[in-house]
């Protein structure tokens, strides 16, 4: 469902009417600066999207998804403008893993 928004989002971007474009530019942008937010506040303990992901996945699994996401965060800051390349994700993994982060 959410991939068929985001598609007719992208399709009405295209369209020759400026005001359309602009709308569904900024709705792209939008909902890409919502889903990383989110995601970068799951890995705040005590947070409501913290509380949503372990009421969600189970607070077995979701340790291991914030250590993770704590990783790509930290290696997104390290380089935020061309950053490490496809399939790199095993460098900043090594470089920034905490084993202690887990109970």
């Amino acid at each position: 469902m959410s991939g068929n928004v985001l598609l007719a989002l992208l399709w009405l971007s295209t369209r020759k009417n400026k005001i359309i474009r602009i709308v569904s530019a900024g709705f792209l942008i939008f909902l890409t600066a919502a889903a990383a937010g989110f995601v970068l506040l799951s890995t705040t303990e005590g947070s409501g999207a913290y509380r949503f992901m372990t009421n969600k996945f189970g607070e077995a699994t979701i340790y291991a998804r914030i250590a993770v996401w704590n990783v790509a965060r930290q290696g997104f800051l390290e380089r935020p403008i061309l950053g490490w390349g496809p399939e790199n994700f095993d460098l900043v993994f090594a470089k920034y893993y905490n084993p202690c982060s887990e109970p």
